[in-house]
């Protein structure tokens, strides 16, 4: 396992602990009431982004490889830093959570496809095996934390209150050291895909934020603010795996990375705002 796959996994684990070591009566009827959104929630992830994605990447002159690593990114929901995130600007961390799995869960599926469709890529059954092998890891990492999370909180809610705390601290470290080693390490990309690369990464990244909260208009302020980082926040890992098997150009690599560093930066940033705000 890499320095960077070690950080994300405890990154994902302290997150999704944190968010079942959290999760009252009032926040598991909020993560039931999100049910009746999922058909929304899928088609602003598989359709709404992608659609955007490919629409602005038409449209800009964005480098052939750069374009397949954001076109990666807006075919690939899911990712699991959205929890933390959706915590941080006081949205629904527990609806976030929800939308997390089932996303992850249908992308094992759906992603293939949709790459297969709009990208090509060879063999379509490697690809499916290879989503699969990273979406049910992906799924373990995050629904046995949540789930003992739970379960804790059930059964000792003090030891929960004792525990959140801690788990929350090491998942905002993961995350900080995340954001600033992409900073450190890759900040010579951001410059070197260019304006229209960066647009085209901040584009998707917005899309993502506007669909996501446009996907449940009568939800309360939290959920709908879940929905719109959790539709932001791609999968990188996914991304990456079917990257490094399908299309192992640099450049598409570089393109993955470059957007996973500005949704971050665009996510937080709305995070700290919305701290600030009454």
């Amino acid at each position: 396992m890499s320095p960077l796959d070690l950080l994300v996994s405890v990154l994902v684990v302290a997150a999704m602990g944190s968010v079942g070591l959290d999760i009252d009566a009032r926040r598991l009827e909020s993560v039931r009431a999100t049910r009746r959104l999922l058909p929304a929630i899928f088609l602003v992830n598989y359709v709404g982004v992608p659609l955007v994605a490919l629409a602005a990447a038409a449209s800009l002159p964005v480098d052939a490889q750069v374009r397949e690593g954001v076109l990666l990114c807006a075919l690939a929901p899911g990712g699991a830093s959205a929890t933390l995130i959706a915590a941080r600007m006081r949205a629904d961390a527990a609806v976030a959570a929800a939308v997390v799995i089932a996303t992850t869960a249908t992308s094992v599926v759906l992603t293939p496809l949709l790459v297969a469709a709009v990208l090509g890529g060879g063999d379509a059954s490697t690809m499916f095996a290879v989503a699969g092998r990273a979406g049910l890891t992906a799924l373990a990492y995050q629904a046995l934390p949540l789930a003992l999370g739970v379960l804790v909180r059930r059964l000792h809610p003090g030891a929960a209150t004792r525990l959140l705390p801690w788990t929350s601290r090491i998942a905002n470290a993961a995350l900080g050291v995340l954001v600033v080693g992409l900073l450190a390490t890759r900040s010579a990309e951001l410059l070197a895909v260019g304006v229209a690369g960066l647009t085209l990464a901040l584009i998707v990244t917005l899309a993502g934020l506007g669909l996501g909260v446009l996907a449940a208009p009568r939800a309360p302020e939290s959920t709908r603010m879940a929905l719109g980082v959790t539709t932001a926040i791609r999968s990188l890992s996914l991304a990456l795996v079917i990257a490094a098997h399908h299309f192992p150009e640099p450049g598409t690599t570089q393109g993955i990375l470059v957007y996973g560093l500005l949704m971050y930066l665009a996510t937080l940033g709305l995070a700290q705002w919305r701290l600030r705000g009454p």
